[in-house]
């Protein structure tokens, strides 16, 4: 009985090896299938690309960098403006010309600063580390070569420009949202506590495979779900 199973096993995976070629070939035929109903589409190399633009082979990728991104807005953020309400700074800044005007500009400004290095820190190693692996062939080549991609009229450069400016433009939200906070709640620990129940915990529960949540407030940005 032992051998028989240790036969059918191993019959299995030389069929598998046999089949693997026209496997490989149904799927290039169904892609040629698809690429001849677009306009500009072509063969191109996507397994980078698709891991870039938040395909479901990257997994949960886009939802744990945004996590990450988020998590380090929130703790380096909270502070900027609660503290003053909690040390009631604020009171002297009021009453000061132009002091509510000027230091919201000047909190802006550092927030930008803050946001722009999470941002490059986050986000920069990994897109180096996948077109490291893959390349950049085909880079220029309609977006529309990637079938995710379908409705998209521009490159998959434009794409990856896209989509880059739209998670910056996520956290410059997510900054805003956490002043907002502080100027409502005036404290630290509140702020802290309900920047992270609306930015942190729908990421949270997308990552657990509720995936209503991938469409809330920030998340579709975050994931490259344009």
């Amino acid at each position: 009985m032992a051998n028989s199973e240790g036969d059918g096993v191993f019959i299995m995976m030389k069929y598998q090896d046999i089949l693997a070629p026209q496997y490989a070939f149904e799927q290039v035929k169904a892609h040629a299938e698809y690429l001849s109903t677009t306009e500009n589409g072509e063969f191109v190399y996507d397994s980078g690309y698709k891991l870039l633009t938040g395909d479901e082979s990257a997994g949960n990728k886009g939802l744990t960098l945004g996590l990450t991104a988020m998590a380090m807005v929130i703790l380096c953020l909270t502070y900027v403006y609660a503290v003053e309400y909690q040390t009631g700074a604020n009171v002297l800044l009021k009453t000061s010309a132009r002091g509510r005007e000027d230091t919201f500009l000047c909190k802006f400004g550092i927030g930008v600063i803050i946001v722009t290095i999470i941002f490059a820190l986050t986000y920069t190693p990994y897109f180096y580390n996948v077109i490291s692996a893959y390349g950049t062939r085909g880079i220029n080549a309609s977006a529309c070569s990637i079938k995710s991609l379908s409705n998209f009229d521009i490159s998959i450069k434009e794409y990856l420009i896209l989509i880059s400016l739209g998670r910056y433009l996520a956290l410059l939200c997510a900054m805003l949202i956490i002043y907002f906070l502080s100027a409502k709640l005036k404290s630290v620990i509140l702020t802290f506590l309900a920047a992270t129940a609306v930015l942190i915990l729908p990421i949270l529960l997308a990552l657990l495979g509720i995936g209503v949540f991938e469409y809330v407030l920030l998340d579709p940005i975050l994931v490259g779900n344009l």
